[in-house]
C-alpha cells in the first residue's frame, strides 16, 4: 500500500503510461515519415522494419496497422504496404479539410483580450508566414506555414478542435511534400496581407462589436483564400504535372 503525507492531492500526481513495443514502433516510423527518411512510396516490409528496428514482428504489424488508420502508409495488392502517396484527389481533399479546419479556429479566436492576447499572436504568425511566402520557395513557406496554422488552432483553446486539426496539419504537411507548393504561394501571401490587417483591428477594437466586425471579415477573406488555393490545385494552373506521386518509389 502507498502512503501520502498529509495533506497529499494524489490526483495532481500526473501518470503517463509507459508505452508499448508497438506504440514505440508506430512513434518511430510516423516521425520517420513525417521528416522524409521514409519518403512516398517506400516499402514497408514487416520483417524489414523488424530486423532495422530490433523488435519482433508483431510490434510491427500493430504499429503499420496504427499508421494505417492514420493515413500514413497505403495497402496495395498482394498484402503490399507503402508509405502512402499523394493523388490529386487527395490534395484536393486534404486542402479542402485543413482549410476548413483553420477557418473554424478563425471564426472561435476569442474577443477578450487577456494580458498577452492569443489574437496578436495570429497575427504576428501570419505575418510571417506572409513573408516567407514571398520568396515563394518551400523551404521558407512550409515552416512559416505550420507555425501559422498551430498558432491558430491553438489560440482557440478549444479542446477537441485541437485534437482533430492538430494531426491533420501534421499530416497534410507530410503529404504535401510531394506537391509542387510553389504556385500557391502568391495566392497565400496576398490574402494573408489582409487577414493580418482584420486580425489587427479586432486585436484593437475597443468594444465587443468591433472585434466581432473584424473576426468576421477575417474569416470571410480567409473564406475567400481557401476557394482560390482549391481551384489552382483543381485546375493544375502553374502545375501542369499535378502532384509529384511519380518521384515515389515502386512499392516492391
Amino acid at each position: 500500500m502507498t502512503h501520502h503525507s498529509p495533506g497529499h492531492d494524489s490526483s495532481a500526481v500526473e501518470f503517463t503510461a509507459p508505452m508499448t513495443r508497438g506504440e514505440a514502433v508506430a512513434q518511430r516510423l510516423r516521425q520517420e515519415i513525417l521528416s522524409g527518411e521514409l519518403p512516398p512510396g517506400t516499402p514497408m516490409r514487416d520483417a524489414e522494419l523488424a530486423a532495422r528496428l530490433g523488435v519482433s514482428i508483431t510490434p510491427v504489424r500493430e504499429s503499420v496497422a496504427t499508421l494505417m488508420a492514420e493515413g500514413l502508409i497505403e495497402a496495395l495488392p498482394n498484402k503490399r504496404r507503402r508509405v502512402a502517396v499523394l493523388t490529386q484527389r487527395q490534395a484536393e481533399e486534404l486542402s479542402d479539410l485543413l482549410g476548413l479546419l483553420l477557418l473554424g479556429a478563425l471564426e472561435r479566436l476569442p474577443l477578450s483580450s487577456p494580458e498577452q492576447s492569443p489574437v496578436s499572436e495570429v497575427s504576428a504568425a501570419a505575418r510571417h508566414m506572409a513573408r516567407a511566402c514571398r520568396s515563394v520557395t518551400r523551404d521558407a513557406a512550409e515552416p512559416a506555414y505550420r507555425a501559422f496554422a498551430t498558432t491558430l488552432i491553438r489560440a482557440t483553446g478549444h479542446t477537441e478542435l485541437i485534437r482533430i486539426a492538430i494531426p491533420t496539419l501534421r499530416r497534410t504537411l507530410s503529404m504535401f511534400r510531394q506537391y509542387p507548393v510553389e504556385p500557391l504561394l502568391p495566392t497565400w501571401a496576398e490574402a494573408l496581407d489582409d487577414v493580418v490587417h482584420h486580425l489587427d483591428a479586432m486585436d484593437a477594437a475597443e468594444s465587443r462589436a468591433a472585434a466581432e466586425e473584424a473576426r468576421s471579415a477575417a474569416a470571410t477573406r480567409f473564406s475567400r483564400l481557401l476557394a482560390d488555393l482549391l481551384d489552382i490545385i483543381r485546375t493544375g494552373e502553374g502545375t501542369p504535372e499535378g502532384p509529384h506521386a511519380g518521384r515515389a518509389q515502386p512499392a516492391g
